[in-house]
């Protein structure tokens, strides 16, 4: 009787195997995501139909703002200018905006479906980038690609990581030490990306 109560306690899924589930199934809209944007890019690339340019007006390179497509290769201007206090003050507020976001959806009872959709829309970003890299760069594409988010993404990915876990994990409460913590390296990642990401970007 002992071991068929042991089996049935086993077999019922609890928190960590929900939240298991959960981050897969995120992994999953993920690679879906980069899969259809590496998909529309070579679409819409062979069809020379690109709704934007790095050089032309939607790129917006003026004032503080950078275009979609350079976010991730580094053709804005405004991104490969020396960093200096304004820059650095315009990308911490940014990015403690979005981590603030990832941490209240994680909170909320639509964290599981919310982090889904960031997952997809983040794979598709990923996916159509690095298309418009390769396309532009051949085998160097990737190497692109990750130089242009060098060093800021070793300080980012850690950080949407844990805001993932956290929401895909179904235990919602708050979490002070960590939080203030995953803000310090958001600081750090838009530091990072303000005064050192110029130097690779010049190197592409």
């Amino acid at each position: 009787m002992w071991n068929i109560g042991n089996a049935v306690r086993r077999a019922k899924p609890g928190p960590d195997r929900e939240a298991r589930w959960n981050f897969r199934l995120c992994l999953i809209c993920f690679f879906v995501g980069l899969a259809a944007g590496t998909v529309a890019g070579n679409w819409m690339y062979g069809r020379n139909w690109l709704p934007f340019s790095p050089e032309g007006p939607n790129s917006r390179t003026i004032g503080l703002e950078e275009g979609w497509i350079s976010w991730g290769v580094g053709e804005s201007a405004w991104r490969q200018m020396p960093g200096n206090g304004e820059k650095f003050f315009y990308l911490l507020r940014r990015r403690l905006g979005e981590g603030m976001l990832g941490w209240i959806l994680g909170l909320t009872v639509c964290a599981v479906p919310a982090f889904c959709v960031l997952a997809l829309y983040g794979g598709f970003s990923m996916g159509w980038v690095i298309t418009m890299c390769t396309l532009e760069n051949g085998m160097f594409g990737l190497p692109v690609f990750l130089l242009s988010c060098f060093p800021q993404f070793l300080f980012y990915i850690p950080v949407w990581s844990l805001l993932a876990w956290w929401g895909l994990s179904g235990n919602r409460r708050l979490r002070v030490l960590p939080t203030f913590l995953a803000a310090g390296f958001l600081g750090l990642g838009a530091a990072a990306e303000a005064f050192w990401n110029p130097f690779f970007l010049k190197i592409l």
